[in-house]
């Protein structure tokens, strides 16, 4: 699509959090960098709504009476929205940063996140290409539920978030991106991007030298074979002279027996016979050594046909092979990318499963204690 929006979200700890903003805002050991004077659309923008440190105090105040938060717990939710750079380039960049604080509140409209902040990326790419995309942190606390919002957050909940934000940036020309079941599309990081990238580059470069050696094999095969018509139109007009000389031999021939006709005494017909012979050997000497040089340069041109055209399959059948590898490791990465998705969704669901059973042997341990309290007042 030309005109897509999509989004991801990675659930993280809060002691993640400095790491996050040095990478979003300051920018720290961010190797993919466009250059400063290759910025197509200008510098990054961002956005805070609140402090994280302010957040954790306003949840410990609210839950005093209930739980702590976990040491474990994923109190970060880091999300990224990437614009389709054909769309982006039409529009004025501050539209699409008003977007994005809209986005943040519906987020919290519609599922409970605490909006942190966001940064707005525009310098990042390849070349003329920019990598146009959003960072957004969000605190993963619902303080009217009172509860964590991932842990209550289903897959089709992340669905409902790639239409939410199709129609926040929809009157920007925006649409939302065409469903992951159907494209079997992976996310990839923006490293494992660039080096993905620059196989498949490598891999390009490699195909266009084989397919320029072919071009020059496929070259020298037509002057080759041109030669080898020339040749030929040699041998056709040597051996049309070779019949005229016989003609012209025989003409003579009988000419000279018509004017020494019965002055020598001796058969007519030997003497025709013998004059034809010494008339073609005398001037057809000369014509049958050529001849004889063209034979031998003509198959010596045969023979070098012969091996530039063995030479040309082998390099085909190469060509081939290798296309056939290309094809074969795009499918294994494919399938390597999708096992990788499923392991990642497989260890998210168990961290979560993991994460709610402790919570509930914590609240179980709490309701014994109070238990045991409770009996041993009554027993007093």
């Amino acid at each position: 699509m030309a005109n897509y929006v999509s989004i991801h979200g990675i659930p993280k700890k809060a002691v993640n959090y400095k790491k996050i903003q040095k990478h979003n805002r300051l920018r720290h050991n961010v190797n993919y960098l466009k250059n400063e004077n290759n910025l197509q659309y200008g510098k990054n923008t961002f956005h805070d709504f609140s402090r994280l440190e302010e957040l954790q105090e306003k949840r410990k105040q609210q839950q005093k009476k209930f739980s702590s938060i976990r040491k474990n717990e994923n109190e970060i939710f880091e999300c990224v929205v990437v614009f389709s750079e054909e769309q982006f380039s039409k529009i004025e960049k501050m539209k699409v940063h008003e977007k994005l604080i809209i986005f943040c509140n519906e987020m919290k409209k519609n599922y409970g996140f605490e909006p942190l902040q966001f940064d707005f990326h525009l310098d990042e790419g390849e070349g003329e290409k920019t990598n146009v995309h959003a960072h957004l942190v969000f605190y993963n606390f619902d303080f009217e539920k009172n509860k964590s919002v991932l842990r209550n957050l289903k897959k089709e909940d992340m669905s409902k978030m790639q239409d939410l934000v199709g129609q926040v940036f929809t009157d920007l020309g925006f649409k939302r991106g065409i469903k992951k079941e159907i494209t079997n599309a992976k996310h990839l990081k923006p490293q494992e991007y660039k080096n993905a990238l620059n196989n498949i580059k490598q891999q390009q470069q490699e195909l266009k030298a084989l397919r320029n050696e072919l071009k020059e094999l496929k070259q020298e095969l037509e002057l080759t074979l041109q030669e080898k018509k020339e040749i030929e139109k040699d041998l056709k007009v040597i051996r049309d002279n070779e019949k005229l000389l016989r003609k012209i031999s025989k003409e003579q021939s009988e000419k000279i027996i018509q004017n020494s006709k019965g002055f020598f005494g001796f058969d007519v017909s030997k003497l025709k016979t013998n004059i034809a012979k010494i008339i073609y050997t005398s001037l057809h000497y000369q014509t049958k050594k050529n001849l004889k040089e063209l034979k031998d340069k003509l198959d010596k041109e045969n023979l070098l046909i012969h091996e530039n055209l063995k030479n040309f399959e082998k390099e085909l059948q190469e060509k081939r092979n290798l296309e056939k590898d290309f094809e074969s490791l795009k499918n294994d990465n494919e399938k390597l990318e999708k096992d990788n998705e499923r392991l990642r969704n497989e260890n998210n669901s168990f961290r979560m499963n993991i994460n709610n059973q402790k919570w509930v042997i914590d609240r179980l341990k709490e309701l014994e204690k109070k238990e045991i309290s409770t009996l041993s007042i009554q027993n007093v």
